[in-house]
């Protein structure tokens, strides 16, 4: 129909400009993340690519990708160079994803996020009913099944 082709194009124009102002937006933060001047300080033409990623990116403290993103876009490095060096930075996280351990214990962090002895608090109100075992749960941000769980790692029942 003709509504929908305006409609396509409405929405062609506005995907258009909203990119425009991504770019714009993108811009303005690696300026402010990586000035360009400092970055051309900074940089150092004899030593590796990888040498002045890992130091600049202790100094504007971001990731190497970044620096290594600015510099592309200042011309310091070639396309092909950031997309070997980014590609080696993807499978990096890959492994670093797949060979990932644990995310902690919970009964761990409790009793660290709420302070030990608000924990330990709480959960004695509990077992000695001056409070009931819902409301402990809710002091402590958790459910009521994991209220026992946590005393007994923490050696309080």
């Amino acid at each position: 129909s003709r509504y929908g082709a305006g409609c396509s194009s409405a929405r062609w124009a506005t995907s258009f400009e909203v990119n425009k102002i991504e770019k714009k937006c993108n811009s303005i933060a690696a300026e402010v993340l990586v000035p360009e001047d400092l970055l051309r300080e900074k940089w150092d033409k004899d030593q590796s690519l990888s040498f002045n990623f890992d130091t600049l990116c202790r100094l504007f403290r971001v990731s190497t990708v970044v620096v290594a993103r600015r510099a592309l876009d200042l011309g310091f490095i070639r396309a092909d160079n950031f997309r070997e060096y980014y590609q080696e930075q993807v499978e990096i996280w890959n492994r670093q994803r797949t060979e990932k351990k644990s995310g902690g214990s919970f009964y761990s962090t409790v009793p660290i996020a709420n302070g030990k002895r608000f924990t330990e608090t709480v959960l004695h109100s509990v077992y000695s009913q001056r409070i009931l075992m819902r409301d402990g749960a809710r002091l402590l941000g958790t459910s009521t099944g994991n209220l026992e769980k946590l005393a007994n790692r923490m050696g309080l029942v």
